[in-house]
């Protein structure tokens, strides 16, 4: 491995997160973000209103495993339910989408979740809706 790439790769004192692939099966790994992606410079800044994370999915209003579109705000359903957000992220080129689940980001065009500091305005938003209170340790 280069030297300097150990984010790029995934490793390099990453944190690991345990996460759910499937909410319909009790199974975790764990899994070791990217610190970086070249996708994270698309994201757009969290709209005014913030982020609803009880919001349904805006094409079949389901509203089990949703996402954030971390481009353009739109909440769709993620692949175990209908696919929208996979959908509308390879369509639309908006590959960074953040989970209402358990507040991961995921690029569809890495194929890979991602922790960066670049991500901590759009998950401090969406916990603050979902829990009620900022995420705890944060600046």
């Amino acid at each position: 491995m280069a030297e300097g790439s150990s984010g790029a790769c995934g490793g390099g004192g990453v944190s690991t997160f345990l996460l759910v692939d499937n909410p319909e099966v009790e199974t975790m790994h764990a899994v070791i973000p990217l610190e970086w992606c070249k996708h994270l410079e698309s994201i757009s800044p969290v709209p005014a209103a913030g982020i609803s994370t009880s919001a349904s999915c805006e094409e079949c209003k389901d509203s089990h495993e949703n996402w954030v579109c971390l481009h353009c705000y739109k909440v769709l359903c993620g692949r175990f339910v209908h696919e929208h957000m996979l959908l509308h992220g390879v369509s639309q080129e908006h590959y960074m989408v953040l989970s209402f689940s358990d507040l991961s980001v995921w690029c569809y065009a890495c194929e890979s979740y991602v922790h960066n500091d670049l991500l901590m305005d759009a998950k401090r938003a969406a916990h603050r809706d979902k829990f009620g209170e900022d995420i705890p340790n944060t600046n």
